[in-house]
């Protein structure tokens, strides 16, 4: 990734926060991976059946904007209140 591209990601990042669609963001590895928590609810609380429909709106907000800046979902898994989530650079 260039700087120019961690700049993008970096401000895709910021406007993500400043809207409260994630919590926490972390760039790594010169812009080649990307973590980030967000706040994640379940259809009847259960994580196995699927996202209820804020945390699925979030899911796309959080897809097209990173998208948008190269990188694709690697990895997630459920933290304390939410979830994490692992973009990378799309090879």
């Amino acid at each position: 990734m260039t700087a120019i591209d961690i700049i993008a990601i970096d401000a895709a990042l910021f406007i993500l926060e400043l809207d409260r669609v994630i919590t926490y963001s972390r760039i790594e590895d010169d812009g080649e991976r990307v973590v980030i928590s967000l706040p994640a609810g379940y259809l009847n609380g259960d994580p196995n059946i699927g996202y209820d429909g804020e945390t699925e709106a979030r899911s796309r907000k959080i897809s097209d904007s990173l998208g948008e800046c190269g990188l694709r979902f690697s990895d997630g898994g459920c933290e304390d209140g939410g979830e994490y989530w692992v973009f990378v650079a799309r090879a």
